[in-house]
């Protein structure tokens, strides 16, 4: 009696763990970092400090020149208009300074590059927008891992210095609609496309600069917005938008009144949660294992009296 309830309560603790726990998250290695991005940080005219974003130009080029040139050009001076604590600070509006506006150089919009990356930790850098195929200048960078916004958001940095001054930027006190009482500004840029590119991963290289700016003579090149539809450069070519009127319906919709929008936990989405194409789900490799104690404790179960029999010998029932 005592081996059975055992056995029982064996199989019953082992069931029991592997169904309700799931592994860590495995963080696999970031590409090379191909731009550095340095903003410094004032709240209310007092510093904040400074943080540093490395580019993964070599996984989403399009969407890191993006990000690349806006900062050159556009980012000084905007703020950080939506800041959700345990969730992300956005920001990238140069024109309304309250999410519904900003361009990308592109065009007003551009589309979705791909979705390689995931956003998988604490300070991933990732795009803004109003449904898919929609992203302009708008960014917002994690506070921790948001897996479900994968497949909707294209990541394409991370941030990698500067961890103090973002907690002070997500920490701080908002208004029922998510924005910094005091307003939260991005007062200097540093914008750095490497020669010597670098993986997150292995530091100790030093990056080479090769573009500085956040001077009134640099607000004056790279690209200029033409009337917020397309993007025009020193010697006068433009870059036309791409988007059909499905896009423009899509801004029309129930994101309207927003430029770029980053679903907060909870909110629904036109696909299910977590459904991000090819990403395995690693709970899914336990359940062969599950079966196979189960059917080990089907089998005991069977031949419970012929081991009790092995163990205690022959019992005789008493008249």
């Amino acid at each position: 009696m005592i081996l059975n309830t055992g056995l029982s309560l064996l199989l019953i603790s082992l069931f029991a763990t592997l169904t309700t726990s799931s592994p860590l998250p495995t963080l696999t290695d970031d590409p090379e970092v191909t731009h550095e991005i340095t903003f410094e940080i004032e709240q209310g005219g007092d510093p904040l400090g400074k943080f540093t974003l490395g580019l993964f130009g070599t996984v989403v080029p399009k969407t890191a020149t993006n990000f690349y040139e806006l900062s050159k050009t556009k980012y000084k001076g905007t703020i950080f208009h939506r800041v959700i604590k345990d969730f992300m600070i956005q920001g990238g509006d140069f024109e309304n300074f309250d999410g519904t506006g900003g361009s990308s150089i592109y065009g007003k919009q551009f589309p979705d590059e791909n979705f390689d990356l995931k956003h998988d930790r604490k300070g991933r850098l990732s795009m803004a927008n109003a449904g898919p195929g929609t992203n302009g200048a708008q960014f917002f960078i994690t506070s921790k891992e948001t897996s479900y916004l994968d497949g909707h958001h294209v990541v394409f940095g991370q941030l990698i210095s500067g961890d103090t001054t973002f907690d002070l930027i997500e920490g701080t006190e908002t208004d029922q609609n998510d924005k910094p009482k005091k307003d939260i500004t991005i007062v200097g840029v540093e914008a750095k496309e490497l020669k010597k590119v670098y993986d997150i991963a292995k530091p100790g290289v030093e990056p080479e600069p090769t573009t500085s700016l956040s001077s009134a003579a640099d607000e004056e090149t790279g690209y200029i917005q033409d009337s917020g539809d397309s993007a025009i450069d020193k010697t006068g070519s433009s870059s036309s938008s791409s988007f059909t009127e499905e896009a423009n319906k899509l801004l029309d919709s129930e994101h309207n009144d927003t430029e770029g929008e980053v679903k907060v936990p909870g909110d629904s989405w036109d696909t299910p949660v977590g459904e991000s194409g090819s990403t395995p789900k690693t709970h899914l490799a336990l359940i062969p294992l599950v079966i196979l104690i189960v059917i080990l404790g089907f089998v005991l179960f069977k031949v419970k009296n012929k081991l009790l029999f092995a163990f205690r010998g022959p019992r005789y029932r008493r008249l």
